[in-house]
């Protein structure tokens, strides 16, 4: 993969980290989402990526998190934060 627009989708698909608090199916939008690529060239092994969502807050009908992900030799490739609205 050497495409920024395919590694954005691939970061953005997993389900918001908050979700897994849910115990019941509802509905989520994200409010903001940011992210910044930290290398120009994005490459990895056999086309694998580590990535981690971490919920940091999850309050009053809202929760934030960051994203972070590396390349299969554990190279840094973006680091990004998203805000979304729980709704109950």
């Amino acid at each position: 993969m050497n495409d920024a627009v395919a590694l954005l989708a691939l970061a953005d698909a997993p389900p918001p980290a908050a979700m897994s608090m849910f115990t019941a199916p509802g509905r989520i939008s994200s409010m903001t989402w940011m992210a910044e690529f930290l290398t120009e060239t994005i490459e990895t092994n056999e086309r694998w990526f580590l990535a981690r969502h971490t919920a940091q807050t999850a309050r009053n009908g809202y929760s934030s998190q960051a994203m972070a992900m590396w390349s299969a030799v554990g190279a840094p490739v973006m680091i990004g934060r998203q805000t979304i609205a729980v709704f109950a």
